[in-house]
């Protein structure tokens, strides 16, 4: 006999069995009892949390020669057939490859037939979301008043895609991810019973790189129980998927608090001589570095923890790092993480990225220092106060380059001043322009750059200092306009010459 795969031989066949899904398997058990059974069902959420097979195990129920009834026996000839799929009663249809109108036509010739075993001609139409929007016009009238034998069971991942008028025609039920611990008790469960010998660490790694999904799990435990010889170990379990390991991504943190730019970079050579990919090194340094923020903020991880931490190391590491760095240096990963994708060089890329968080201090003292504006006084003393710091700027080019993309200027901007903008504060960006003052605020690149900043944070403004009084005025009337009465001011601006700066009081770093 050909050898069936965990996750099949171990599908759940009762509500009962369903795991993570108790919302689910209750309502529908208690509406079985009730007799109050429904023509269209939805069920939606992530892949392998068991909406095909509550599908299966509902059309079951009905069709029980013991039922209805929501513990089908799966002894009787009907429980039988559609568990093996020969069920003339049920039909799954995968929306996928049948997804036309010609398809759905088909369907609504067949749903008048009376059933030929059962009592239910159950419909499973697995995700749904692939069907054409005229298929789904042609599927409302039949799905709306369906033949009183007839039961439809809509399954998706994308629920957001299924046309509402099709939603409001079902009963909706949101499966939700399962647990790793779930996960991992199910896993345990089943290994027993299949005598499978597997270290508690091993599972417990599965059921996190599952991602809430039983299927993944079932398959990954498949596949280490057919590699491993003997015991499932950790080092095994690491191995097949390709994970990084705790104790280097450990490392690697300590390395980048100790600013050792060598000794990293030489880690990270030789995690790619081990054949580890880039983008896992680093997902598993940003998972590190989260559970070292919510350490740092919340004192534990029950509950949250999403890389199997050790306390020890948590209480050692956090104290490398303050709570807006790490936020930082998240967001950094996070951002490489998508420009590898297109990168022709994505080692240069990740060693750009890994440089950077080693020098997150000095990159944000560069980028200028900040000017606090004292609350209360007179306009002419908090004038004196801009005037006294009016040479600080950022040599960065930003919107002097026609091609520059405004969207990306002002998510470069958010990346570094995002945490002064929450804390009620405001960064006014000044601006190079060659023309007058009138001119720029006229400007349409600059408009937009003013609200895109604004769409991250209304705190953001942007200003010019090619007219040092016109800017310091503007500040001072936005300020009063929005009820500011202090504020951090960066003046930033491109590194090109020619650019006016000579003829202005204010020092440019590139226009000695």
């Amino acid at each position: 006999m050909a050898y069936v795969a965990l996750y099949r031989k171990w599908r759940p066949e009762t509500f009962k069995d369903l795991v993570g899904q108790e919302h689910i398997s209750r309502t529908l058990s208690n509406a079985i009892t009730s007799g109050r059974i429904g023509h269209a069902y939805l069920f939606s959420g992530p892949r392998g949390t068991g909406k095909t097979s509550t599908a299966k195990i509902l059309a079951r129920a009905l069709n029980c020669e013991q039922g209805p009834t929501p513990d089908p026996c799966g002894h009787c000839e009907a429980c039988q057939k559609i568990a093996d799929g020969s069920s003339m009663d049920v039909f799954e249809i995968d929306a996928a490859s049948n997804r036309g109108i010609d398809e759905i036509r088909d369907l609504r010739e067949t749903v008048k037939f009376a059933p030929v075993d059962g009592r239910y001609k159950v419909y499973i139409i697995d995700e749904v979301h692939m069907l054409t929007t005229e298929a789904f016009n042609a599927l409302l009238k039949t799905l709306e008043e369906p033949p009183g034998h007839v039961v439809f069971i809509l399954a998706t991942t994308e629920a957001h895609k299924v046309p509402a008028t099709i939603q409001s025609r079902c009963q909706r039920y949101d499966f939700k991810r399962i647990t790793p611990q779930e996960i991992e008790g199910r896993m345990a469960y089943i290994a027993k019973s299949m005598e499978i010998e597997a270290e508690p660490e091993a599972l417990s790694m599965i059921a996190l790189q599952a991602d809430g999904g039983l299927r993944d799990a079932l398959s990954i435990l498949d596949q280490c129980a057919s590699l491993a010889e003997g015991t499932i170990t950790a080092e095994r379990v690491r191995r097949i998927l390709g994970l990084v390991g705790h104790d280097w991504i450990y490392r690697l943190t300590r390395t980048v608090a100790e600013k050792k730019n060598q000794e990293m970079l030489g880690l990270l050579a030789e995690l790619l001589r081990d054949g580890h990919d880039l983008k896992q090194i680093l997902v598993e340094l940003s998972l590190h570095l989260r559970s070292l923020m919510i350490y740092q903020a919340a004192g534990t991880l029950e509950q949250l923890d999403l890389y199997e931490e050790k306390q020890e190391v948590l209480e050692e590491q956090v104290k490398f790092f303050a709570p807006d760095q790490l936020m930082q240096m998240i967001g950094r990963l996070h951002e490489a993480m998508n420009e590898i994708r297109w990168s022709p060089q994505p080692r240069i890329t990740v060693e750009v990225a890994l440089l950077s968080l080693c020098r997150q201090e000095e990159i944000k003292a560069r980028a200028g220092q900040a000017v606090a504006v004292q609350p209360g006084g007179s306009d002419e003393t908090r004038l004196a106060q801009l005037e006294a710091n009016e040479s600080i700027f950022l040599g960065m080019p930003l919107l002097s380059d026609p091609d520059k993309d405004v969207p990306q200027v002002a998510k470069e901007l958010n990346a570094l001043y995002s945490t002064e903008a929450q804390d009620g504060t405001v960064a006014f960006m000044g601006h190079g322009n060659p023309d007058t003052y009138d001119t720029f605020k006229a400007n349409v690149r600059y408009t937009q750059l003013e609200e895109a900043l604004q769409a991250y944070n209304p705190n953001f403004f942007v200003g010019t200092v090619d007219m040092p009084d016109n800017y310091k005025q503007d500040v001072l009337g936005r300020m009063n306009e929005n009820g500011i009465t202090s504020g951090k001011f960066y003046l930033h601006t491109s590194c090109s010459r020619g650019s006016g700066y000579e003829q202005s009081s204010m020092k440019h770093p590139c226009n000695p």
